[in-house]
C-alpha cells in the first residue's frame, strides 16, 4: 500500500514552558479498502533531533486490532515550507486487523527522557470491513432485535430481523427464517422505521428486513435460530437467540391478558320483553396480546346465546395495539330483574411482572312479560294532506351560490342609515323584501291517485306512487306518506327507509321523528342510528346571514358615530356569527355520514368481505347502521351498539 498523509495535526501542550509541540499522525493505507486480516501501518512524527531522547508509553490495542510491530523510532530530516532543513523523529507502529467494525485508535503517549515534556495524540476512527465488504463503506451485520422485559407464554412479542450498517438505502433480496419450536411465528408489517448512523465517511442505515410477532405456546426455552439475509451483494447471518419463557401466573389464567389494557362496556337496553335478546358489548383496548385474550366470564342466570368477537389491531413495539370487542347475547327467558356481573379482568404487565385488575361491573336488566308486547297495537297515522305539501318541500338556503347574496341587505341598510336621512320602517321593509324574494314555492304533480289508492286500502299502489313522487320532488311529506304505506303492507325495510328520508329533509319535524321511534319500538329494535342532526342547516344559515348583516350595520354605525355601545354590539353579533357558522359546518358534516338500512330479513354480518367468511351475527330487516367502507360486494358497517363487520351490498339500501 502507498503512503498517505491523513492531514490530521494533533497538538500536545508541554508540561513545562510555553512552547507548543505538534505530532503529525499519518497512516499508509487506503481507507476505503481497510479489510480484516490486513496490516495497518501508523506513522507519527515528533519535531525532535534524537530518537533516543523519546520514551513511548504502552500503545493502545483496541478490540479488533493486534499490535504486530513497534514502536520503531528513527531520526529523519525534511524540508519545511521555507526550504530549510527540519529534524524530526519518525515513530512507526504496525497492527493486524482481526475484527470488523468501527475502531477508535488512541491515545498514544510520549515523553522526553529529560525535562519531562509530554506528547499525546487524539483518538482516530477507522472502519474495518470484512473481505466480502470491499466495495462498501461500512460493515454490514444482521441481528435479532427484541423488546426489553420479561417474556411469558401466550404473550405477543415483536421480533425484528434487522440489517445494520447498510451504506445504501437497499432492502434485502432474500430472507431465510425458520419458525421456532414452541411458538407461533406471525409475519407482520414492520412497526419500526429505518435508523441513520453517522460516521466519518457519511452515513449508513439500520433497516428492518422483516418483522414477526412471536407468540409462545409454552413456558421454557425457545430458540430463535440463525436467520440469513442477502443485501448489497453480501450474505449475513444472525446469532442464535434463546428466550426464557416464563409460565403465566395463576391470577391471569382466566384472561390470558398480557400488556396494558383498559375496559369499556355497553348494554344495548336495560329493559326487554320476555323471549327477547339482550346484547352486551365489552371492549378491551390497549397494547399487548389482543389476539390471545379470553372473553370475560359473565355471571348471570340468563340463558347465553353465545359470544362473538371482533378485533382491530396494528403491530407496535409492545405487541398488538388496538381494540378487541366481545359481543354477548342472552335470552330474556324469564320475567323479573336479572343481573349481569362483569368480573374483574386480570392483566399481567410484562415489564414489571405484576398483575393488575380492571374494575368489575354489575348491570341490571328488567325482563317484562310478553303480554305487554303482544298487547301493543300497530301504530296508525294519517297521511300528510295534499294541501300541506308545500310546507314540506326540501329547502337548503346554502345550496345555491346565488342565495349567498342575502348578505347584501345589511350593506344596503348601512348605506341608507349612514348617508341619507331615511330611517325606520322604509329601511327594514327593503331588507325584508330582499330576504324573502328567494322563497318562491314550487308546483307539485297531481298526486290524487296516490291519495285515492290509500283511501281505497290499496297500500301497495299508494306506497309505489308516493315513493315515485317523493323521488321526483324531494318532498318530505311524500316520503313520510310512502313510509307509512310501506309499513301498512309490512315492508319494514322500505318503510323505515322512507321515514328516515323524510327526517333528513325536515329534521326538526317532531311528527316524523316520533313516528320513526314508535315503529322501531314496535319492532323491538334495541337502539337505532340517529337519522339526521336535530337542527336543520337552514336555521344556522339564517342566523349566520342575520349576524353578518347586524355586524355590518353596527360596525358601520360605530365608524360613523364612534359610540362604544355600538362597537360592543357588533362584537356580540360577531360571536353569534362564529357559533352559527360552526353549527352549519357541523350539521353538514353530520348529515353527510353514510347510513344504510337492512332490506332483507336475517342478513348476516361476516368477519371479512368473503363468501366463505364466518358470521358475527344476523341483523333483522329495518336495522339501521353507519357505513365505514366498501370492498368487493361488501360494505363495512358499524351498528348502533358498536359491532363492526361486513354485509352484502345487495341486502341493504344506502340512505343518501
Amino acid at each position: 500500500m502507498g503512503r498517505k498523509r491523513s492531514g490530521l495535526v494533533i497538538f500536545a501542550l508541554l508540561m513545562l514552558g510555553p512552547c507548543l509541540w505538534s505530532i503529525d499522525f499519518d497512516y499508509n493505507f487506503n481507507e476505503t479498502t481497510l479489510v480484516v486480516g490486513e496490516r495497518l501501518k501508523l506513522e507519527l512524527t515528533i519535531p525532535h533531533d534524537k530518537a533516543s531522547d523519546i520514551i513511548a508509553d504502552e500503545p493502545p490495542t483496541p478490540d479488533g486490532l493486534r499490535l504486530y510491530y513497534g514502536p520503531d523510532m528513527r531520526p529523519r530530516t525534511r524540508t519545511d515550507e521555507k526550504g530549510e532543513l527540519e529534524k524530526y523523529v519518525l515513530i512507526v507502529y504496525e497492527y493486524r486487523t482481526t475484527k470488523k467494525g468501527v475502531i477508535n485508535l488512541g491515545t498514544f503517549h510520549f515523553h522526553l527522557r529529560e525535562g519531562g515534556e509530554e506528547f499525546s495524540t487524539t483518538p482516530e476512527e477507522f472502519i474495518l470491513l470484512d473481505r466480502d465488504e470491499r466495495n462498501l463503506s461500512y460493515p454490514i451485520d444482521a441481528q435479532w432485535v427484541l423488546p426489553d422485559g420479561r417474556y411469558y407464554e401466550n404473550q405477543s412479542i415483536p421480533v425484528t430481523l434487522e440489517v445494520t450498517g447498510a451504506g445504501q438505502m437497499a432492502f434485502p433480496t432474500k430472507i431465510d427464517v425458520s419458525s421456532p419450536t414452541g411458538a407461533v411465528f406471525q409475519d407482520i408489517s414492520a412497526y419500526s422505521g429505518i435508523q441513520t448512523i453517522r460516521h466519518k465517511r457519511g452515513q449508513a442505515y439500520n433497516i428492518p428486513a422483516a418483522t414477526y410477532m412471536l407468540n409462545p405456546t409454552r413456558s421454557g426455552q425457545i430458540l430463535l435460530d440463525r436467520a440469513r439475509v442477502d443485501i448489497l451483494g453480501v450474505r449475513r447471518t444472525t446469532d442464535r437467540v434463546v428466550l426464557n419463557i416464563l409460565p403465566l401466573p395463576s391470577q391471569v389464567a382466566n384472561t390470558r391478558a398480557i400488556g396494558r389494557f383498559e375496559q369499556e362496556y355497553e348494554l344495548a337496553t336495560p329493559e326487554i320483553s320476555e323471549g327477547g335478546e339482550i346484547l352486551l358489548t365489552i371492549a378491551i383496548k390497549g397494547t399487548g396480546n389482543l389476539y390471545g385474550l379470553l372473553p370475560p366470564t359473565i355471571d348471570t342466570d340468563l340463558t347465553s346465546l353465545g359470544v362473538e368477537d371482533s378485533i382491530q389491531v396494528n403491530p407496535s413495539s409492545e405487541g398488538y395495539k388496538g381494540i378487541r370487542t366481545f359481543h354477548y347475547r342472552f335470552l330474556g327467558d324469564s320475567t323479573g330483574q336479572h343481573h349481569l356481573q362483569i368480573p374483574a379482568y386480570s392483566v399481567l404487565n410484562p415489564q414489571t411482572g405484576r398483575v393488575y385488575n380492571l374494575a368489575s361491573h354489575n348491570l341490571v336488566v328488567d325482563v317484562t312479560h310478553a303480554d305487554i308486547e303482544e298487547s301493543k297495537e300497530v301504530p296508525d297515522y294519517s297521511l300528510i294532506a295534499k294541501e300541506e305539501l308545500s310546507n314540506f318541500q326540501e329547502s337548503k338556503l346554502y345550496a345555491n351560490p346565488f342565495q349567498h347574496l342575502w348578505i347584501l341587505p345589511g350593506i344596503f341598510c348601512f348605506v341608507l342609515l349612514a348617508f341619507t336621512k331615511k330611517r325606520g320602517k322604509s329601511v327594514m321593509t327593503l331588507a325584508i323584501i330582499f330576504l324573502i324574494s328567494a322563497g318562491i314555492p314550487k308546483d307539485f304533480p297531481d298526486s290524487s291517485d296516490a291519495y285515492n289508492a290509500w283511501m281505497d286500502g290499496d297500500y301497495e299502489m299508494a306506497s309505489v306512487l308516493f315513493s315515485t313522487y317523493a323521488d321526483q320532488t324531494q318532498n318530505a311529506a311524500f316520503y313520510y306518506n310512502a313510509g307509512v304505506s310501506y309499513l301498512k303492507e309490512n315492508k319494514v325495510g322500505e318503510g323505515l327507509y322512507a321515514l328516515r328520508k323524510a327526517i333528513r329533509i325536515k329534521p326538526m319535524n317532531l311528527i316524523f321523528r316520533d313516528t320513526l321511534k314508535d315503529w322501531e319500538d314496535y319492532f323491538n329494535y334495541p337502539k337505532s342510528v340517529n337519522p339526521a342532526f336535530m337542527i336543520h342547516g337552514n336555521v344556522f344559515y339564517f342566523v349566520l346571514i342575520l349576524s353578518i348583516n347586524l355586524v355590518l350595520i353596527f360596525a358601520g354605525l360605530f365608524v360613523r358615530y364612534k359610540k362604544g355601545s355600538q362597537f360592543f354590539v357588533a362584537i356580540l353579533f360577531a360571536m353569534t356569527l362564529v357559533v352559527s357558522g360552526t353549527g352549519l359546518i357541523y350539521t353538514l358534516w353530520y348529515n353527510s355520514l353514510s347510513q344504510g338500512i337492512v332490506m332483507e330479513a336475517d342478513s348476516p354480518i361476516v368477519k371479512v368481505p368473503s363468501d366463505k367468511a364466518s358470521e358475527w351475527m344476523t341483523l333483522v330487516e329495518g336495522t339501521s347502521f353507519q357505513i365505514k367502507g366498501l370492498s368487493n360486494n361488501y360494505y363495512l358497517i358499524r351498528t348502533s351498539y358498536g359491532l363492526e363487520g361486513w354485509i352484502l351490498k345487495d341486502r341493504i339500501r344506502i340512505l343518501s
